[in-house]
């Protein structure tokens, strides 16, 4: 039985709580920052530290989910213990920190896993289980938006100040590329992005344009000045033999390959977390090697850094040995 620490206050509290008595081989033992855990019999203490230093025996990993400006100490705090890490995406405020905590990590012998969350969403799973079945092709385009209104107070407000987020770029982009590089199995060779904003030093709204080997590209915007309400998000992808679209509106995930188009409802409820769990606390039971999770989760950054590079300068950005330099 895998025993977790939920640190720092994250919006998937509530689903950590309701999974935590169904989630296979793993429960949540302890919290930190006023992190919600479902049971009155969950340990507590008000940070990190004082976790370790009163209830380290209680726990064998943590949930990192605090500001992106926090993150990196808090993975060094729990893996200098000894303790796993399933750390909320972005990794960090950039691509070097990643690196830096990742090596960290391998030193002390803990499992340290990206929260690549979007991967898990059972709309985004169906879509990448058609591109295995063969259904679409080699894939060709890839277009999606995430539009969403600015947090409005809370735990969630430190998202709105890019010195502690990574801006638009680092905080909210990195999942969108991080899907694009998966389904397309590889890093993009090219990026070139726009941004604006009402503040020109902090951008609400930004598109990133991929270019892929073999003539692919994505197309990934993002806003976080959408009018108060729910926000929107949707995928789709055009392959050689056919084409796979999916939205959260109805959670359903598309495919049409000639013929008539094949719907498949994936109502998302609780599994994208529960999903995601499952697959840190397999590896932390299994010993399993996260590495290839880590390296995406660093690339998601080269790649974001890059783009906001392009916003910046109005050049394109190439990948190079060294990551991304503009041309």
């Amino acid at each position: 039985m895998t025993r977790l620490a939920l640190v720092g206050r994250g919006p998937d509290d509530e689903a950590y709580a309701r999974i935590a008595p169904r989630a296979a081989g793993s429960t949540i033992a302890a919290v930190t920052d006023g992190a919600q855990a479902g049971s009155d019999s969950v340990a507590s203490a008000p940070t990190l530290g004082d976790l370790l230093e009163s209830h380290a025996d209680a726990i064998d990993a943590v949930i990192v989910q605090t500001p992106t400006d926090e993150r990196a100490s808090h993975i060094e705090t729990a893996a200098t213990a000894g303790k796993h890490v399933l750390v909320k995406g972005p990794m960090g405020r950039s691509a070097g920190e990643a690196r830096d905590l990742a090596e960290a990590c391998a030193g002390v012998d803990v499992v340290f896993m990206a929260g690549q969350i979007d991967r898990y969403r059972p709309d985004v799973a169906a879509v990448r289980a058609s591109m295995d079945a063969g259904q679409m092709g080699q894939p060709g385009l890839l277009r999606s938006h995430r539009w969403q209104p600015p947090p409005t107070g809370g735990p969630t407000t430190w998202r709105l100040d890019p010195g502690r987020s990574g801006g638009i770029f680092i905080h909210e982009l990195t999942r969108e590329i991080d899907v694009a590089a998966w389904l397309f199995d590889g890093p993009p060779e090219t990026v070139f992005a726009v941004a604006r904003g009402q503040d020109s030093d902090q951008p609400d709204a930004a598109v990133v344009h991929l270019g892929f080997p073999n003539g692919g590209m994505a197309v990934l915007d993002v806003t976080t000045a959408l009018p108060r309400g729910e926000g929107y998000w949707s995928l789709g992808i055009i392959g050689a033999d056919g084409a796979i679209y999916a939205d959260d509106q109805h959670n359903m995930q598309l495919l049409y390959a000639g013929g008539s188009p094949a719907a498949r409802l994936t109502s998302t409820g609780d599994a994208t977390v529960l999903s995601q769990l499952q697959a840190f606390v397999a590896a932390v039971d299994n010993g399993a090697d996260a590495s290839d999770s880590i390296a995406a989760g660093v690339l998601a950054l080269e790649v974001a850094e890059a783009a906001m590079a392009s916003a910046a300068s109005g050049r394109a950005a190439a990948r190079t040995e060294d990551g991304y330099a503009l041309v």
